[in-house]
C-alpha cells in the first residue's frame, strides 16, 4: 500500500472514547490526521470541508440523517461489532463503503485506516457477509 505525502485528513465517528484514542494512535503513526467526533458533532460539522475518509460506528448509520451526514465523503468504513445486516445490504452497494467486524486484529484496523487516507489497494479487504439468522 502507497499513500502520498500529501496531509490525509480521516472522521473517526464513535462514542467510545477508547476506541477513538486507538484511532488517532493508529492514524498517527501511518502520519495521516484524525479528527475524533461523536455521532452528535458529526451532525453539527456536516457543512465542513470534508475529509478524505471516515470510519463510523454502524448505528449512527440508522439515523433518518445517514444520508446526508455522509454525502460526498470518498471512502467510508462502517466499523460495528452489531448485527448488521440492515446496515450491509444498505450501505455496501457503494463501491466506496467497507465494513469493519468488531472485534478486529490490528492489521485489518491498520488497513482500513490506510485505505481511508487514500492508499491503493489492489486487491481490497472484503466486507464479511452479513450474519444470517437461523
Amino acid at each position: 500500500m502507497k499513500i502520498t505525502d500529501a496531509a490525509r485528513v480521516i472522521w473517526m465517528v464513535d462514542d467510545d472514547e477508547s476506541f477513538r484514542d486507538l484511532s488517532s494512535a493508529v492514524a498517527g503513526d501511518a502520519r495521516i490526521k484524525v479528527v475524533n467526533m461523536s455521532a452528535d458533532d458529526l451532525i453539527e460539522r456536516r457543512g465542513d470541508a470534508l475529509p478524505d475518509g471516515a470510519m463510523l460506528d454502524g448505528s449512527i448509520l440508522t439515523g433518518p440523517q445517514a444520508d446526508a451526514m455522509l454525502e460526498g465523503i470518498p471512502r467510508i468504513v462502517i466499523c460495528t461489532g452489531r448485527e448488521y445486516k440492515e446496515i450491509a445490504e444498505r450501505w455496501t452497494a457503494h463501491p466506496h463503503v467497507r465494513v469493519l467486524l468488531k472485534p478486529m486484529g490490528i492489521d485489518a484496523f491498520q488497513d482500513a485506516i490506510r485505505w481511508l487516507a487514500g492508499a491503493d489497494d489492489g486487491s481490497s479487504w472484503p466486507t464479511p457477509e452479513p450474519v444470517r439468522r437461523i
